[in-house]
Formats: structure tokens, C-alpha cells, sequence
């Protein structure tokens, strides 16, 4: 059937082209009426033709995926060179599981353009992620390498070093034109992943918050639009180009009609979202000219193992990613690679077949390659919470996972890794172990500590970020801390009992239930000062964020929210004195920016207020109240033609916003 439906695509070219030439000629009156029946024919034809190709190629399952005969296959048939002068399209989804897409066999899902990207190319089945994290990940897609070779462990707190060789600097060695878009403030190109583009698109000024304002985000639409504007650019080939979509990470805020359509699945209706916006792009680019390879930094736990998000456990559910390769007539098509690989190999494999040297050669394209390990890790709950450490391997069917308390997963025959087959002093178990003690070696007695300057100032900036429990110098060490799957259950009833849904006494109930089992759990104290300050109980509120603070010193949700506390009671040195450090440690935070100035402004600093919020404007201009501050802090400080040259840059941009409109008109006439 596959090779029929290549037959018509023949007759439909064939067809096209005669048209084409026809269309071209010059046709005299005695030659019209049988040219105009060559050309009724020819178009009889490429009907027929098309029919037959859709009815066998494109036709559609229920949800809306393709039906195509698929063969497997355990290497990429083609040969190095074979896309040479291409251009690459890479394509990066954020926190996409493979088993949510379409052509990954999810039936409740319609996502129509990764599916054809699918069906008429190569993809890849069995992709485990290096780690649960978005950074680390995306490095090792753009390197080739592990997180222990690049050095990058946790998202922020370890950027990644020059010296490290990443795809865009071969490329663009080899003469590509190399452009950038990323959705996340989590890949600002301070943290490293800028080396080798011409243009790093990595200004969110125009960017929407997140919930808990960590980072900023570009939804999927707009994202497509910075790509598009690239693309315009471009004007001699070849290029590279890498757009990540972010939109699937938490929470799961679908637009309309996806949050409609997906009402009850709205992570779903996230990543039917990103369909829709990467066929926007797809459009646009020459796929007969263009290598498209679309894959996933990690997935997302959606309660499988207690995990309600990711970042902590190291199972399929957050650790199996998509991985597609598309290159139309170029690429044989129809074929599923049931190989195990792992991220590390797209960066090789894409250079290998664009014909370019550098990094470690591809072991994609040889049928005769044997089978190696694949290695992964976990940190976040070490880094956050001084809990221990994951490391673990893959080999072929089975799946090790190192600890105090090891699991080894049969995934062939328990693909949701319920069945723990460890059994010590197994032989295979210990093999996987020596394999692990091999590649992570130092590791597993020491847990990784941040690549930046680590002096005793430094430290405290670190605590800031809210990645450690105790302070970096608390020596966590292997089987020191909780085992991860042990404890998430508790994370994932803190999430339930904060549903928006729910009154405040019930909330405040089942927190203070998981605080009875586990009294140390610092989520559970920071969500309890969260709902009592949420409900008016101060004093409550307060108790349960000195907790929390005990408990993870310095970090910034709990010092934000103690800042916040102190100031709405008017102890504003002592918010002060809290929240200073956050905003000079970690400047994006933009809730902290406002509270600084807020605070100076009480204070008398109507300079450094002004600063505070000027900071803020530019990062999020809608966040509450802050148009209104700067132009009362500009009037009080003799600062107001500062504030209308910025007020007025900030229009040319954006002259639809009519809050800095009238802010500016008040402005102007106050003069």
C-alpha cells in the first residue's frame, strides 16, 4: 500500500507539471479546442489521482490522525550527506509526553500536523530524556552530550560552559544562517544556549507571567509569529532555525476553542494548541528543501506515580519524550524506530545527515549498530529539597533506576513501571549498577553543586532561587535525604487540596492532615500560609511562613510571601530587608520588583522606587498597578520626563496600549 501511494504522488507531480507546461505554451485557434481537452484530461486525471492518494494515504482515524501503513525499524535508512544543503527546522516541545500526540496513539487528541510529520517520515518510539527538566534537556539536544559532559543539572544554576560545542556553532561554521525563538525565561541566553546564533530571540518583554511568576512565557501563537519574522529575514539558505513552544508546561491554560474542545483534558488541549501554531509555521517553510525534526525536552506526570508536574521522579511518564524527523522526498517516510535513543543522539544524527563534521559520529544510520545504554537523571529534589538523587540506565527492554532503594522495570511487558523486579544480588541488576557507577561516578556520593562562583554571598543568592533545602554546604549525599517516590504523594495532595474550587477550610484541613503525617514538608507549610493569608488569617499566615522559612531557608516564594506580609501590616524595613535580596539575586521575579517599590516609595525612596518599577514595567508592563506607581513616583521624585520617554518608547511598540496612553497623557499635562 505504502508503495502505491508513492506511485501516485509520481502521477500527481507528473500531472501537475503537464498542466504547468500547457498553461505556459502559446496556444493558436486551430489548436485550442484540443489543447483545451489535454488540459480536461489532465485535470481528470490529477483528480482521480489525488482521491487516490488521499483515500490511501491521508485518511483519517477517529481524532483526526493519519492512517498510513507503518513499518518499524531500528535505524534511520539513509546515508550521511543525503540532506546536505538543507536547511533544519528543530522544533522543541516543552513538557510533551510522546503517548499524548496523536501519532503516538492517543485517540482523544487532534493534533493533525505532527501526525503527517510523522506518518511521512521517521519517529521514534522509545526517546527517554536525559532529565525531567527543560535546560539540561534542551543542552543535551543541542549538544550531543549528557548532562554530566555539559554540565548542566538543574535549570538556572548551571549554565553552560563556552568551551562546550553546541549544533548552532557547527552549523553556522558551515555557513547556515542561525536563528532562535524560546517561549521561557528558563532558556534566557545568559544560561548558555545562545552559542552559535546569529540572532537569540530571548526578549519577553512582551511575554505573559506564569502562576507563580518565576519566569515569563510566550503562547504558542505568538511564538510562531517571532519564528515567522525570522524566517522573513532570511534571505540566502541554508538556515537553521529552533522554535520551542512551551505552552503544555503548567498551568494548563488552553486558548479558545482548545479550552473548550478539551474541557476535561486542558494538558491536552495545550498540546493541540501547539499543533494548531506549528502548522501555521510549517506552511511557510520549503519542506522540499527543509530537515524537520521535532522533539521533547520531558514529559509530565499527570499523577502517574504520585507526580503531579515533573521534575522529581525519573519514570516514563515524565522521562519518554516524542522525537519526529520529516524531510519530504528526501527522507523515506512510513516508519516507526523502535530503537531506544535518547536526546543525546539528535544533534549527530541531524549533522550527519546534513553532511556536516563535529561531535561524535551518529550510530542512527548503521542497521549493524549494536545496542548501548542510555543514561538519564533527576536532580530537582535533591537540589530543592535535600532529598536523594536519581540516576539510573536503560538497556534494551529494561530500566534501572539507582538509590538507596533500586527499581528495574521490565518496560516490554509493564510499560507503566508498576513492577519492581530488583531483586539484590541479581546478577542483571548489578550489571545496570556498575553501569551506573561508571557513568555517574563522583556523583553518586555527592549530589552536583551549582557551576557559578560559590562564595558565602553567592550562597544566599543560590538559597534565593529556592533550589535547596538547607543551604548548599548541607553536604546531601546519596541516601541522605527522602526518596523521591516516597514523598511525592504528599506533593501531589498539597496540589489537590490548593483547587481553586475548594472553600478555604477544606484546603486548610487536608494541608494540615499532610503536615500531621509529615511535619517537616515544606510544601505543605508554604501552601497552608498561602490559603490562611488567602482566607484573612494573618497571624496564621505568618506562623505557617516562619515555618516554611525554617525549614528552606531564603527561598524566594516564602521570603516574597513573608515580605509581602510584613508590608500589608506596615513593617516595611523589615519587608524591606527581605525582599531586597530577591530582586538583586533573581531580577525577573517581577511580584518581588513591585513589592521593592511599594515598599521604598512608604519608605520615602521615591529614586529607587521609581527603579523598582521601571524594572517591572519593562519586564511585565500590565502588572497590577505599576503604570499608576511610576507615574506617581516620577511626579514625587522630579522624575516625570523619564517616565514619559520610557512611556513613550513603550508605545512605538505597542501603541494598542491605551493603559500607557492615558498614563502618558496624564503625564504630559501635568508637566
Amino acid at each position: 500500500m505504502r508503495y502505491f501511494s508513492v506511485g501516485v504522488r509520481r502521477v500527481v507531480c507528473d500531472c501537475a507539471a503537464r498542466i504547468s507546461d500547457m498553461s505556459r505554451s502559446r496556444i493558436s485557434k486551430n489548436e485550442g479546442k484540443a489543447s483545451s481537452s489535454a488540459i480536461n484530461v489532465a485535470l481528470f486525471v490529477l483528480a482521480i489521482s489525488l482521491s487516490a492518494y488521499l483515500f490511501w494515504t491521508l485518511r483519517l482515524r477517529p481524532g483526526g490522525t493519519i492512517a498510513v501503513e507503518i513499518r518499524d525499524v531500528h535505524h534511520v535508512p539513509a546515508a550521511a550527506g543525503d540532506l546536505a544543503g538543507h536547511n533544519l527546522l528543530l522544533i522543541t516541545l516543552d513538557t510533551t509526553r510522546a503517548d499524548r500526540l496523536g501519532c503516538y496513539g492517543n485517540r482523544a487528541i487532534r493534533t493533525p500536523n505532527l501526525d503527517r510529520l510523522a506518518a511521512f517520515g521517521v519517529f521514534f518510539t522509545d526517546v527517554t530524556a536525559v532529565s525531567p527538566t527543560t535546560m539540561p534537556s534542551h543542552a543535551s539536544v543541542m549538544t550531543g552530550l549528557y548532562p554530566s559532559d555539559h554540565g548542566v543539572r538543574a535549570n538556572g544554576l548551571f549554565p553552560m560552559g563556552e568551551q562546550i560545542e553546541t549544533l548552532a556553532e557547527v552549523l553556522q561554521a558551515a555557513g547556515y544562517q542561525t536563528g532562535a525563538v524560546v517561549s521561557a525565561y528558563v532558556l534566557d541566553s545568559q544560561f548558555g544556549l545562545a552559542q552559535g546564533f546569529d540572532s537569540y530571540n530571548d526578549d519577553f518583554s512582551e511575554a505573559r507571567a506564569t502562576t507563580d511568576r518565576y519566569y515569563l512565557e510566550y503562547p504558542a501563537t505568538e511564538t510562531t509569529a517571532r519564528a515567522l519574522r525570522w524566517l522573513e529575514e532570511v534571505r540566502d539558505e541554508p538556515y537553521f532555525l529552533w522554535v520551542h513552544y512551551f505552552d503544555p508546561h503548567p498551568d494548563y491554560k488552553p486558548p479558545a476553542p482548545f479550552a473548550d474542545t478539551y474541557v476535561t483534558n486542558l494538558y491536552d488541549g495545550e498540546i493541540a494548541y501547539v499543533d494548531y501554531a506549528l502548522g501555521t509555521l510549517l506552511k511557510q517553510v520549503d519542506r522540499a528543501r527543509t530537515l524537520v525534526t521535532v522533539v521533547g525536552d520531558h514529559g509530565e506526570g499527570l499523577g502517574f506515580h504520585d507526580e503531579p508536574t515533573h521534575g522529581y521522579l525519573a519514570y516514563d511518564s515524565t522521562m519518554r519524550v516524542p522525537w519526529i524527523l520529516y524531510a519530504e522526498n528526501k527522507l523515506e517516510g512510513g516508519l516507526r524506530c523502535v530503537r531506544p535513543v535518547s536526546q543525546v543522539d539528535v544533534a549527530p544524527l541531524l549533522l550527519s545527515l546534513l553532511g556536516q563534521e563535529g561531535m561524535r559520529p551518529t550510530e542512527l544510520l548503521d542497521p549493524a549498530a549494536a545496542a548501548r545504554p542510555i543514561y538519564f537523571e533527576a536532580l530537582n529534589g535533591a537540589l530543592t529539597y535535600g532529598w536523594e538523587p536519581i540516576y539510573g540506565v536503560v538497556v534494551g527492554k529494561h530500566k534501572y533506576i539507582h538509590g538507596s532503594k533500586p527499581e528495574l522495570f521490565d518496560r516490554s511487558l509493564d510499560p507503566h513501571e508498576k513492577t519492581n523486579l530488583f531483586v539484590a544480588g541479581d546478577p542483571k541488576a548489578e550489571t545496570y549498577h556498575a553501569l551506573v557507577a561508571k557513568a555517574f561516578q563522583n556523583d553518586l556520593e555527592q549530589t552536583p553543586l551549582p557551576t557559578v562562583d560559590l562564595d558565602s554571598e553567592k550562597l544566599k543568592r543560590l538559597q534565593a532561587l529556592g533550589y535547596f533545602a538547607d543551604g548548599v554546604n548541607s553536604d546531601v549525599t546519596s541516601g541522605a535525604g527522602a526518596i523521591p517516590r516516597e514523598v511525592t504523594s504528599y506533593l501531589r495532595r498539597v496540589e489537590l487540596a490548593l483547587h481553586a474550587d475548594k472553600p478555604p477550610r477544606d484546603s486548610i484541613a487536608e494541608l494540615e492532615a499532610v503536615i500531621a503525617e509529615v511535619p517537616d514538608f515544606s510544601p505543605a507549610w508554604f501552601a497552608l500560609a498561602r490559603i490562611h493569608g488567602q482566607a484573612g488569617n494573618a497571624e496564621a499566615s505568618e506562623a505557617a511562613q516562619m515555618r516554611d522559612l525554617q525549614l528552606r531557608p531564603n527561598t524566594v516564594r516564602t521570603v516574597y510571601q513573608l515580605a509581602l506580609l510584613h508590608s500589608d501590616h506596615g513593617r516595611n524595613e523589615e519587608a524591606l530587608n527581605l525582599i531586597e535580596p530577591v530582586t538583586r539575586d533573581y531580577p525577573g521575579f517581577v511580584p518581588a520588583r513591585a513589592l521593592a517599590g511599594a515598599v521604598l516609595g512608604r519608605l520615602g525612596e521615591y529614586g529607587k522606587a521609581l527603579d523598582e518599577f521601571e524594572a517591572a514595567f519593562r519586564l511585565e508592563p500590565a502588572h497590577e498597578n505599576v503604570i499608576r506607581n511610576m507615574v506617581f513616583l516620577g511626579t514625587k521624585s522630579g522624575s516625570t520626563e523619564r517616565v514619559r520617554r520610557l512611556f513613550q518608547a513603550h508605545l512605538e511598540t505597542h501603541p494598542d496600549d491605551e493603559g500607557v496612553r492615558i498614563a502618558l497623557t496624564e503625564l504630559t499635562t501635568t508637566r
